[in-house]
């Protein structure tokens, strides 16, 4: 093969390799922030801005948001 085309497929198999990467570190990430509800329910999110806006529209939030790793 030629040069520009090794060039071209090795573009592609990093771009491959860096999307899969990218798509399992997010499916595995933990949900850092999180705040309690009314009755058991807890939700969580993965950055504390989502996690305010969430808690400050939901009616029955009990608590104000958390990192539950640092709350354990």
């Amino acid at each position: 093969m030629n040069r520009k085309a090794n060039t071209i497929l090795m573009l592609v198999a990093i771009l491959s390799l860096t999307i899969v990467v990218n798509s399992f570190s997010i499916v595995f990430a933990d949900e850092d922030f999180c705040y309690d509800e009314s009755g058991s329910g807890h939700f969580c999110f993965h950055q504390r801005d989502t996690c305010k806006h969430e808690q400050r529209h939901d009616e029955i939030a009990e608590t104000p948001c958390y990192n539950k790793d640092r709350s354990s």
